[in-house]
């Protein structure tokens, strides 16, 4: 099974992936995770843009904790290795365009304000049938504290339930 983690310095331990995945990952994610409102079976916000300027490629899970903010999910590192999120995976084709705007729909780009709700980074993804790719995603910054936890990984089903 695939263990995905925040991506920093040092080595990738049980991973077929390398700092050299990473490093690109980081300068130019080729891939986005995305696990929330910007899933399709949602389609909030910028999803349209997911549609013209990058390609879904399937569904796919990410080891981390998932909480509920609200009316959107924010996204923590996992804890045990037991621990998943699931969503999509989509290929990136207008990486500029597309980052620009979801930073500033996550409230992570140079105007929104300090300290930030969700920070871009890295994380290693499983897709249906095993292939292990790196992608960009948003993970959730703030406290946990009093949210709730969305125990399955699942936001769109667990949405479903409520």
């Amino acid at each position: 099974m695939a263990i995905s983690r925040i991506l920093s310095p040092g080595p990738l331990t049980g991973s077929s992936l390398t700092p050299a995945s990473m490093a690109t990952c980081m300068s130019q994610p080729e891939h986005l995770f995305v696990y929330g409102t910007l899933r399709s079976e949602i389609g909030a916000g910028p999803a349209r843009y997911l549609q013209e300027w990058a390609r879904c490629i399937g569904p796919g899970r990410a080891q981390g904790q998932l909480y509920s903010v609200g009316d959107y999910p924010g996204m923590l590192p996992a804890s045990a290795e037991d621990e998943w999120v699931w969503g999509e995976v989509y290929r990136i084709e207008e990486a500029a365009s597309l980052y620009r705007l979801l930073d500033a729909y996550e409230g992570c780009d140079g105007s929104s304000p300090v300290p930030h709700e969700y920070s871009r980074g890295c994380v290693e993804v499983e897709l249906a049938g095993g292939r292990r790719l790196m992608a960009a995603c948003y993970w959730y910054a703030w406290p946990v504290i009093g949210l709730e936890r969305i125990v399955s990984g699942d936001y769109v089903g667990w949405r479903q339930q409520k």
